[in-house]
């Protein structure tokens, strides 16, 4: 099912991280590691950081993106992500969550 929505990024994350308990263990090998763009990888953030209305869920936001994007920069080394890096820059800063958000908001949509 996943294969036929082409959630490449979930696959990925299945093939690279999947424990089987119980049935093939073979079955992450079966899996194809996919190529993906760097639109698939950064539309997400975008609407998710549009849809941010308050400091809690910024928070929520921001320790998703701390956790998430080593991850992102180590798999998907065959892409630039500098903007995935500046981001992680802006959040070690000293700034309001809006002000972070702003920034997050105009690092993403940048080419």
């Amino acid at each position: 099912d996943l294969l036929k929505r082409e959630w490449k990024s979930v696959i990925n994350s299945m093939k690279l991280e999947m424990y089987v308990l119980h049935g093939a263990k073979d079955f992450p090998n079966k899996l194809p590691l996919l190529k993906i763009s760097k639109s698939d990888l950064i539309k997400p953030f975008i609407k998710w950081s549009r849809n941010i209305t308050s400091e809690e869920e910024f928070k929520i936001f921001q320790q998703y993106l701390l956790k998430i994007i080593p991850k992102l920069l180590r798999n998907y080394n065959y892409i630039d992500l500098t903007n995935l890096k500046n981001i992680q820059k802006l959040l070690i800063q000293n700034l309001s969550w809006k002000d972070k958000l702003d920034g997050i908001k105009k690092i993403l949509t940048q080419p």
